[in-house]
């Protein structure tokens, strides 16, 4: 298990969901959007429907991704690839 990853200029590293984190809302099938790329649109984003994302209340850029035990999630890029991102 690595606590550290790293897609180009996004990191990810493993750290406590504080309290006050609110879980954001998607339907299925919804990709969540981790990064956009302002110039290529290209997106840093986690496809895999048992994967949760969190913010800071009144924000709507994501802070924190909630792996399930046995959960996959893939954070997919066009250009750097496909990382994989360990359950916690």
């Amino acid at each position: 298990m690595q606590d550290q990853k790293r897609q180009g200029d996004i990191f990810f590293t493993r750290t406590e969901l504080p309290d006050h984190a609110q879980q954001l809302t998607r339907k299925p099938g919804q990709r969540i959007a981790v990064a956009l790329g302002e110039v290529t649109g290209h997106a840093h984003a986690v496809w895999n429907g048992d994967v949760v994302a969190f913010a800071e209340p009144g924000e709507v850029e994501i802070a924190w991704l909630s792996v399930p035990d046995a959960a996959i999630a893939d954070v997919v890029h066009e250009e750097h690839g496909t990382i994989r991102l360990d359950p916690g």
